[in-house]
């Protein structure tokens, strides 16, 4: 039958924290030996009664996990092999006591150990950005996308603005700065923006954590421009981090009345990639950016019924930040569809630049990739005039976390 460790923590979680995150590496002595065995000791780890380690195919780590072990990651221990370092999160409620546990099972003998060290134990609040559970590498990337003129001589340098205002026939230099946010190396990269379509894919290049790397580009510009750059750096097929941002170029026209031009805005679904499991709700965020004078706004976000459901909207504090006050438009739930909106009144001028707008709960309702689209959207500034948008949805990928084994205490 085999025995088992077993740790249980009860906390209170900070007011200001809605996120959990945690390091951690399974070590075992059961390499190579037991491979593909039914002797396949494993880790595991829920926080109230939730699976949070798991991999992406939803199975406790251990030596048979998608994520493997080898001899080096163990190496200068008395276990024979080791999985990488994980990262592990975890959705909290501000103020709530919850309970994290974690087991330590050998499955079928007793002869060898398995372990699990655990470092960096933390509480955040990361905005804009999903808190989903489960175990993966702590890759991470992080875009800067800038605009300026590129130079009649000389080789183009990255600006410092991520917003232009230039005349109509300006070559514009279009930058990326990635840098790696994470502690792997990223080995290959993917560029994708909204105004020129792929710009690379695959491309090798090693990017070491906490260094940066320059891709710069250019067009003639005619008309006003909001433009969506993403950047995915991957360390393996299998691990990949995602980053996105926007960048502005405005081309004035003819000035016909004193009304000044609402401009043009983007408008997105943040985390524009995000996994979750068949049993673990997750929240999204509709984010604008590049706004001017911002009034109010209303959008559809819809989605596949048979994957997911939209069951709350809460209201995002962008607008309010100028001071005027907000009036909810009242939502409306469809069968595919949740349609909410929101808008202003006050002395004060609208918020400009960028900020969430809502934040909007999803629940799983089946395994495999959810595509939430922005459609029927409008912003205006607090003229009434409409400010021309774009819309970037987001992919939700739900996994099954199989399921859950509590060993049974033998008294």
């Amino acid at each position: 039958m085999g025995d088992y460790a077993r740790l249980a923590l009860t906390f209170t979680v900070p007011t200001t924290a809605t996120c959990m995150s945690m390091d951690f590496a399974f070590f075992s002595e059961e390499f190579p030996e037991f491979v593909g065995s039914q002797f396949n000791d494993y880790f595991d780890a829920f926080v109230d009664g939730q699976p949070i380690a798991r991999d992406q195919n939803g199975n406790r780590i251990s030596i048979n996990s998608v994520f493997g072990a080898t001899p080096g990651n163990a190496a200068g221990t008395t276990y024979d092999a080791a999985t990488p370092r994980l990262r592990s999160r975890a959705a909290l409620t501000p103020g709530a006591t919850s309970v994290i546990t974690f087991f330590v099972t050998d499955v079928s003998d007793t002869a060898y150990d398995s372990a699990v060290f655990i470092d960096k134990f933390t509480f955040g609040r990361p905005e804009g950005e999903a808190c989903v559970p489960g175990a993966n590498l702590p890759v991470g990337v992080v875009l800067t996308k800038t605009v300026g003129p590129w130079p009649e001589v000389g080789n183009p340098v990255c600006a410092l603005s991520d917003a232009i205002t230039v005349t109509t026939g300006t070559e514009v230099a279009y930058c990326y700065r990635a840098t790696n946010s994470g502690e792997y190396t990223l080995t290959t990269h993917t560029l994708v923006d909204s105004a020129f379509g792929p710009l690379f894919s695959q491309m090798p290049q090693e990017l070491l954590p906490g260094e940066t790397f320059e891709y710069i580009t250019s067009r003639v510009e005619t008309q006003t421009t909001v433009s969506v750059g993403t950047w995915t750096g991957y360390y393996s097929a299998t691990f990949a981090a995602a980053s996105t941002d926007v960048t502005t170029v405005t081309i004035p026209g003819p000035i016909i009345t004193p009304t000044p031009s609402p401009g043009s805005a983007a408008l997105m679904v943040m985390p524009g990639s995000a996994q979750t499991y068949i049993t673990q709700p997750i929240t999204v965020a509709v984010m604008i950016s590049g706004v001017a004078n911002l009034g109010g706004y209303e959008v559809a976000l819809r989605f596949d019924p048979n994957q997911v459901t939209a069951t709350n909207v809460t209201q995002g504090s962008f607008l309010t930040t100028t001071g005027r006050s907000m009036i909810a438009v009242p939502t409306q739930i469809g069968p595919n569809y949740l349609r909410f909106g929101a808008s202003t009144i006050g002395a004060a001028a609208g918020p400009s630049g960028s900020g969430a707008l809502a934040w909007v709960r999803i629940e799983p309702r089946g395994v495999g990739s959810a595509t939430l689209t922005l459609s029927n959207t409008l912003a205006t500034n607090i003229s009434g005039l409409t400010i021309s948008l774009t819309n970037q949805g987001g992919q939700l990928y739900v996994i099954h976390p199989g399921s859950a084994y509590l060993p049974r205490v033998l008294r």
